[in-house]
């Protein structure tokens, strides 16, 4: 975390000399699901294949802090944000429900007039898992599913070991466009964008194979900046 922090103020300070200042809120709806990835081939395909097949969409929020340095074409963009993630499960009332703290380091492209402008966004995200479980359709958690899972192995009626191990730490990609229409001190921003993890959340190996989880997210935000 701390090198993050680092890496956020040597950016913004490299931009402070030429640039507009701006901070404000955002917030916004997001369709998260956990899709299955990296499997290594044999049993874990067949379970990956079966995962996808039956996971659909969930909705969440993402509420956050934004600040904004730069010019007119090309600006800086850190977001600190809590994000509501996980997935849906077909057929089911169910919902694994995860919640994140996000840092997004975002650079952001584009231009336009006075009073509006659009940019072409993208950037990392530095995702901090914080909590899991699974909740009935009453929204109730159900017992044991907000556990860690560490690693601990058990055998399978083949004779091999299974294990499942979450990773509280992710890396995510962000691509999307923003939109900003002046109106007095500062500047609304519409935000639809896509995120999807390169690390996986959760890693499954099943004995000889080995599969994986990762985060996918759509999501429009909306937010206000003030600009000094």
């Amino acid at each position: 975390m701390k090198k993050i922090l680092l890496l956020i103020t040597v950016i913004t300070l490299s931009f402070n000399a030429f640039s507009q200042f701006q901070i404000g809120l955002k917030g916004g709806l997001n369709l998260t699901t956990l899709k299955a990835a990296y499997s290594t081939g044999g049993l874990a395909d067949k379970v990956q294949e079966s995962w996808n097949n039956n996971i659909q969409s969930k909705s969440g929020l993402g509420l956050g802090f934004v600040m904004s340095v730069g010019g007119s074409v090309f600006r800086f963009q850190p977001e600190f944000v809590y994000m509501q993630r996980g997935t849906g499960i077909k057929g089911s009332s169910s919902e694994f429900k995860t919640n994140y703290f996000d840092t997004k380091l975002l650079f952001n492209i584009g231009g336009g007039g006075e009073r509006w402008k659009i940019y072409s966004q993208f950037g990392p995200s530095f995702n901090f898992w914080l909590s899991k479980g699974v909740y009935d359709k009453n929204g109730k958690l159900v017992p044991g599913t907000d556990k860690w899972e560490d690693g601990t192995e058990t055998t399978l009626p083949n004779g091999e070991t299974a294990s499942t191990r979450d990773i509280r730490f992710d890396i995510g990609f962000v691509l999307g466009l923003e939109g900003r229409i002046k109106v007095g001190p500062g500047w609304i921003l519409i935000n639809p964008r896509y995120e999807f993890g390169v690390i996986p959340q959760t890693i499954n190996d099943l004995g000889a194979d080995v599969y994986s989880r990762v985060n996918r997210d759509i999501s429009l935000n909306t937010g206000y900046l003030f600009e000094f």
